[in-house]
């Protein structure tokens, strides 16, 4: 068993600093992103986490899902499945077979937290459900994050999150109001549920600190989603409005979209929120006299002044465009056209141990944690095939 390496360079002393959740140990019986979301964002800040899979179903963004490393598929060379696990041990078990089961209830024994997110019944079949676990871990913390939780008419219905995005009513209210609706790019509501999973977890851990009690929690990933649509529900059951689709446009920001620039797709995105933030941009635009515009003094002046020259459609209106040389007398608070510019990315601080890399056979991170060291370790590798097929 190998040790992590001590860091070095000027910000070693910020890496050594305790971690909010060091000490804490995770189990996780689970692939894709609603899971292991929520699990990477626990050892981000120091909990050890141990990522099970088995080798012949290994996590499913490690084969399913691009990018990959030089654009060439492969069990170690998935981007998203790195962006989940980073920071994790791993260990890969055959849990139809009861020696696997067997470890991995000696894993539960000595962990805090277990979290799983297959469909519902799987883990009560595999004798890996919490009435099972909590007997020979009596605090444990227990969460099941699925589609659509674990009871109801619904629970058994399969999907993922992009199916979750149109269950939940997202798609509806994403496009143009003369085009058809939007998918979400991605597994939407697995992310927000993710955020959600971890609030659970920490409430969890502080309950358990207080009362010496553990807790079995139900997550339902498309109730988590729902929360992101209220103010339309709202709207709806106040009011009887229904929402629809308005383009790049935003009830309470004006202007707000991705507008065309000068050059080859070049566009700038505006938002603006506040009377404050019109003067603001005025004054960087060079257009001050814009700021002293009655017809443009207040967001709803704004958007009826819009309105006024676009009508109702939430695409760019026929006007100059941003840098083009041109310097339009008036502004142009309209959305744009569909294809937006493209997000930015930020490199975040602190430690970022690789994922765990996908192997039969990991016997450090079995047989030190089974026999109780809380050491941070390293898990060393040694690849062979399994016996029987795993789950």
């Amino acid at each position: 068993m190998s040790t992590a390496p001590t860091p070095a360079g000027p910000h070693a002393h910020q890496a050594r600093a305790p971690q909010a959740l060091a000490g804490i140990r995770v189990v996780e019986f689970a692939g894709f992103a609603a899971g292991p979301g929520v699990t990477k964002h626990l050892a981000d800040h120091g909990a050890e986490v141990i990522h099970v899979e088995s080798h012949t179903r290994p996590d499913g963004f490690r084969t399913n899902y691009p990018p990959y490393k030089d654009n060439k598929p492969g069990l170690n060379r998935s981007g998203l499945f790195a962006l989940c696990n980073n920071n994790k041990l791993g260990i890969t078990l055959n849990l139809k077979a009861p020696q696997g089961v067997e470890i991995a209830r000696r894993l539960v024994a000595r962990a805090d937290i277990v979290l799983e997110n297959f469909t519902p019944g799987t883990m009560k079949r595999l004798g890996l459900d919490y009435d099972t676990l909590r007997q020979v871990k009596p605090d444990l913390i227990m969460i099941s994050t699925c589609n659509q939780g674990q009871t109801g008419p619904l629970a058994h219905h399969p999907g993922f999150g992009t199916h979750l995005s149109s269950l939940g009513g997202f798609t509806n209210l994403i496009g143009y109001p003369d085009g058809p609706p939007m998918i979400l790019y991605g597994p939407y509501i697995d992310f927000i549920a993710v955020n959600y999973g971890v609030i659970a977890l920490l409430a969890a851990l502080d309950y358990r600190r207080r009362t010496g009690r553990g807790q079995y929690i139900d997550l339902a990933q498309l109730e988590a989603g729902i929360h992101f649509v209220a103010p339309a529900l709202l709207e709806f059951a106040a009011n009887g409005r229904v929402a629809h689709r308005v383009g790049n446009r935003h009830r309470s920001a004006a202007p707000h979209g991705a507008y065309r620039c000068r050059g080859d797709d070049r566009w700038v995105a505006l938002s603006v929120f506040g009377d404050d933030e019109w003067q603001r941009l005025c004054q960087v635009a060079g257009h001050p006299e814009w700021a002293a515009d009655p017809r443009f003094a207040t967001i709803l002046a704004r958007k009826a002044a819009w309105s006024k020259t676009c009508g109702t459609s939430a695409r760019t209106p026929s006007s100059p465009t941003a840098g083009s040389g041109s310097r339009s007398s008036t502004p142009s608070s309209g959305a744009t056209s569909p294809r937006p510019p493209p997000g930015s990315c930020r490199a975040r601080r602190g430690r970022c141990a690789p994922p765990p890399r996908a192997s039969a056979s990991t016997t450090s991170t079995s047989t030190e944690i089974c026999s109780g060291s809380r050491r941070r370790s390293t898990a060393s590798w040694r690849s062979r095939e399994p016996s029987t097929d795993p789950v």
